[in-house]
C-alpha cells in the first residue's frame, strides 16, 4: 500500500509540474532488441515496428480503422505508389509511384526500384520471413522466377513485374485473390535501393537505406535504437516528431516505472496499479466505471488512460481428430462448462473480453456482438451424457463409455497468465464432471515432444486486416497439424472459406465467412476463452496519439505539444 501512494503521489506531481516545452523525441520501448533491419527479415512485433518507420511499401494499412464502403471492407491506403488501377480481369494491377518519393540516400524512387525489390523478396535463396506471403501473392512467372534462382541462372527475369515508364509498375498475377493489396502491406514487399543493397550486401542488414518517414540515426551500446525523421520524405505533414527513441524494456513493469519518471512518453497500465489509475480524476477524467464499461477508448481529450482492444484470440486448442475432441458434443461441453467472463472480469480484470465469434472485436466485417457458449452448466452435462460420459466407479468424474481410464491434460502456456487461466478452466471442468490435469508446455519440450498436445493454450493473431486471415490459416483443412492446430475438418466450411478466397466481389465474401463461421461456432473447434485488452498511459505533453489493434504503433502519425493538467 505504501508503494502505491508513493506511486499515487508521483503520477500526480508528473502531471502537475510546471509546463515545459515537448521535446523533439517521442520516447518509447521494444521488448526485444533488433538488430536486422531488412525488411525480408522483420517478421517479429517489434521489428516490425521498426520496418514500418523505416521502410515503405507501395501500400499500407490505415493506421485507424476504415468503416466499409459499399460493401468493402478494405484497410488499404496508398504510400509510395499515390494511385493504382485494377484491370477487369483482377489479375492485373498498374501502380503510379509518387513523383516525390525518395529513398533516404536522396534518389528518386522509380518502377525499377520496384521491379529490383519484388524481385528479390520472391528470390527464394535470400529465405525472408514471410515467404509464405510471396506464395500466396504467386506473381506472373513465380515458379519460373524460383527454378532459375536454384538453378544459379544470373539476374533471371520475374515476367509478372513490368516497368512501364519511369513512374509506372504493373503487377501480374497468376490468378486473382482479394487479399492481394494487403499481402502488398507487408515488409517483404518494401521497396529498397539496389545500389545500397549491393553495396551492403550482408551488412545491410544493419546499414539500412529506406523510404520509410524516418531512417535509423544510431545504435547505443544499450541495444536503444534512435530514429530520426527523414526530410527528404514525399508527404510533407507526416512524421511530425523531429525523433524516436527505442530503449528495451521487456516487462510491463519495468516500461510504467520509467513512464512514472518520465523516461518515455506512453507505458501499458499493470493491473496492480489499475484500480488507482483508472479511479484518479487527473489521469483519467471519465472514471473508472466509465472507462471499464466501454468497449475502447481512444481519445485524450476524455482521458490519459486509453483502451485498446486487440485482435488477438486466446482459446484452447482441442484436437478435433483425437479423443475425446473428435466429437462434437464434447466440445461444445467444454466450452459451456467455462465461465468466460468471470476469467476476463476478475482473473484478467477486464485486460480482456470474452471471444464473441470468429473475428475478433471491430474487425471489418466481423457482425457478432455477443459473447460466445456463456456458462451453462446444467446444458453441460447434459451435452456429455448425450457423449457417453458417466461417473461409473462414484467417485464424482465422469468418464466416457469408449476411455473409462481417460487421462486428460491441459497444457498451459509458460506464464502465469496462462497457468491462472488455466486453474479455473481446470476448476470449471471440475463442476461438471470432467477431470483434468495441468502440465506446462515447457515440460513437452524439454522431453523432446515434437508433436503438439490435444489440449493446450493457444493464441492468433492475424497478420492482415482481411478475413482470410482469420478463417483460412485456422479453420481449412488443408491447414491441420500446422496454422490449424485443432486439426479441425468441415468440408462445406472448405468450400465456403475456399470460395471467398477467390471472390473479388467484397459483400458476397463476407456473406460466405458468415456462414462459414455459423458452422465453426456450431462445431465449436476450439475452447474459445478472450481477446486482451490493452489500457494504455499517455504523457500529458502527447497531443496526438493512435493504436491499432493489430498494427504497429503509428509513430509517424504522433504528436507532442506542450500541454499542462491546466490546458486539458
Amino acid at each position: 500500500m505504501k508503494t502505491g501512494k508513493i506511486l499515487g503521489l508521483a503520477l500526480a506531481l508528473s502531471l502537475l509540474a510546471p509546463a515545459v516545452h515537448a521535446e523533439p523525441a517521442f520516447r518509447t520501448f521494444l521488448s526485444q532488441s533488433v538488430s536486422n533491419f531488412d525488411p525480408l527479415y522483420m517478421s517479429s512485433r517489434d521489428s516490425r515496428e521498426i520496418s514500418s518507420l523505416i521502410h515503405q511499401g507501395l501500400v499500407a494499412y490505415s493506421p485507424t480503422i476504415l468503416p466499409p464502403r459499399a460493401g468493402a471492407y478494405n484497410q488499404v491506403i496508398p504510400a509510395l505508389a499515390e494511385s493504382w488501377q485494377v484491370a477487369p480481369d483482377k489479375k492485373t494491377y498498374i501502380f503510379k509511384l509518387h513523383p516525390e518519393a525518395r529513398f533516404h540516400n536522396g534518389r528518386v524512387i522509380t518502377a525499377a526500384d520496384v521491379k529490383y525489390s519484388f524481385e528479390r523478396a520472391c528470390n527464394p535463396l535470400m529465405g525472408s520471413s514471410n515467404y509464405w506471403a510471396v506464395e500466396r501473392l504467386n506473381i506472373k512467372g513465380l515458379k519460373r522466377y524460383q527454378a532459375a534462382r536454384r538453378a544459379g541462372v544470373r539476374n533471371p527475369h520475374l515476367l509478372g513485374v513490368e516497368v512501364i515508364d519511369h513512374h509506372i509498375v504493373q503487377l501480374h498475377l497468376e490468378e486473382p485473390i482479394p487479399m492481394a493489396l494487403d499481402l502488398l502491406t507487408l515488409p517483404n514487399f518494401s521497396i529498397v535501393p539496389a545500389e545500397d543493397v549491393e553495396r551492403w550486401w550482408k551488412d545491410y542488414r544493419s546499414h539500412p537505406v529506406g523510404a520509410g518517414p524516418y531512417q535509423l540515426e544510431s545504435v547505443s551500446e544499450d541495444q536503444t535504437l534512435h530514429l530520426k525523421r527523414f526530410e527528404g520524405y514525399y508527404e510533407s505533414q507526416a512524421a511530425p516528431i523531429q525523433a524516436l527513441q527505442f530503449q528495451i524494456m521487456p516487462e510491463t513493469k519495468e516500461r510504467f516505472q520509467a513512464f512514472v519518471k518520465k523516461q518515455v512518453d506512453h507505458a501499458p497500465l499493470p493491473t496492480e496499479y489499475f484500480q488507482r489509475v483508472l479511479e484518479d480524476p487527473v489521469w483519467n477524467p471519465m472514471g473508472g466505471e466509465k472507462i471499464v464499461k466501454a468497449s475502447s477508448q481512444s481519445s485524450l481529450q476524455q482521458s490519459k488512460v486509453l483502451k485498446i482492444p486487440r485482435w488477438t484470440t486466446h482459446y484452447l486448442s482441442m484436437d478435433n481428430q483425437s479423443f475425446p475432441f473428435n466429437e462434437v458434443k464434447v466440445r461444445q461441453a467444454f466450452n459451456y462448462a467455462v465461465d468466460k467472463q468471470a476469467i476476463t472480469d476478475h482473473l484478467l480484470q477486464t485486460y480482456a473480453r470474452p471471444v464473441s465469434g470468429v473475428f475478433p472485436p471491430s474487425f471489418p466485417g466481423g457482425r457478432l456482438k455477443e459473447p460466445l457458449f456463456r456458462q451453462d452448466i446444467s446444458r453441460a452435462k447434459n451435452l456429455l451424457f448425450e457423449a457417453g460420459w458417466r461417473d461409473k466407479n462414484g467417485d464424482g468424474f465422469v468418464e466416457p463409455w469408449q476411455n473409462p481410464h481417460l487421462d486428460l491434460t491441459l497444457y498451459y502456456q509458460n506464464n502465469d497468465d496462462s497457468y491462472t487461466i488455466c486453474r479455473r478452466v481446470q476448476e470449471d471442468l471440475a463442476t461438471v464432471g470432467v477431470k483434468i490435469h495441468l502440465e506446462p508446455l515447457a515440460s513437452l519440450a524439454s522431453s523432446g515432444f515434437a508433436v503438439a498436445p490435444i489440449f493446450y493454450h493457444a493464441a492468433w493473431t492475424p497478420t492482415l486486416a482481411d478475413a482470410s486471415e482469420v478463417f483460412y490459416p485456422t479453420f481449412h483443412s488443408s491447414q491441420a497439424g500446422r496454422t490449424n492446430t485443432a486439426r479441425y475438418s468441415n468440408p462445406r466450411v472448405d468450400q465456403l472459406v475456399q470460395m471467398a478466397e477467390d471472390l473479388y466481389y467484397e459483400p458476397k465474401r463476407y456473406e460466405l465467412y458468415a456462414e462459414a463461421e455459423r458452422l465453426i461456432l456450431e462445431d465449436a473447434p476450439w475452447l474459445f476463452l478472450y481477446h486482451p485488452v490493452d489500457y494504455l498511459m499517455v504523457q500529458p505533453s502527447v497531443s496526438r496519439y493512435l493504436a491499432h489493434p493489430m498494427l504497429p504503433s503509428p509513430y509517424q502519425v504522433f504528436e507532442l505539444g506542450a500541454q499542462t493538467a491546466s490546458s486539458q
